[in-house]
């Protein structure tokens, strides 16, 4: 079909999940690209996906230089694959920096994730010994964007250290942005759960609180 029109959809969509059910990575990689070319509408994440799979499919062949080459090409669109973040950042990790950036931005892209990245980044942080950091990180964080695993942590961070003003100083400056506009909203869950372990004392309900802002995070798209 293709010979009669080069264009066609349905025969370029079949071509490619072929060549991934086989595992011909360039292959596929040249049909979607294609597939984007005459058809806008088709996410250009399918471009990265397919990207870390010819990356992945080098580092299968111990080809170090063109694995680098298409994993750090598969960050470089609109719609990035968020596991291509998560293979940097194993890449990396002998440079804690950056492999903690690869980690945060995973978390961005992919923001259920968040809870896995912020604890790979803790246990870098704890293996290091840089204990504060992990304060400064989340701290950081928050003063960008909102981040409902950074906010549930810097909470618990902050009761740890019996700072209740610094953790209810975090609430008062979240709460009027979620809470008024999206009463419903998961994020504003969270904000009140965390209010809810301020007012507590017990070491065991807030712990239950902060597992249970952990699974709406883990099962909802809401950073």
């Amino acid at each position: 079909m293709l010979e009669i029109d080069a264009k066609n959809k349905w025969s370029l969509g079949m071509l490619k999940n072929i060549a991934t059910d086989n595992r011909s990575w360039n292959d596929a990689l040249e049909y979607e690209k294609k597939l984007i070319k005459y058809y806008p509408e088709i996410k250009k994440r399918d471009e990265s996906k397919l990207n870390y799979f010819v990356a992945m499919d080098y580092k299968d062949k111990k080809n170090e230089k063109n694995y680098l080459y298409y994993l750090n090409k598969s960050i470089k669109g609109d719609y990035v694959y968020s596991e291509s973040y998560l293979e940097l950042s194993s890449h990396h990790i002998d440079n804690t920096d950056l492999a903690m950036e690869y980690l945060i931005q995973f978390s961005k892209a992919n923001p259920s994730g968040s809870v896995t990245a912020f604890k790979k980044i803790e246990h870098i942080l704890f293996d290091e010994k840089r204990f504060d950091d992990v304060e400064s990180l989340y701290i950081k964080i928050l003063d960008q964007d909102f981040n409902s695993y950074a906010f549930n942590r810097l909470i618990d961070i902050y009761l740890e250290k019996n700072e209740k003003d610094e953790a209810s100083e975090l609430i008062e400056k979240f709460m009027p942005r979620f809470d008024y506009h999206s009463k419903s909203s998961n994020k504003s869950y969270v904000i009140r759960l965390n209010r809810m372990k301020i007012d507590s004392d017990s070491f065991d309900i807030r712990k239950a609180l902060s597992s249970f802002c952990n699974d709406i995070i883990e099962n909802e798209n809401i950073n």
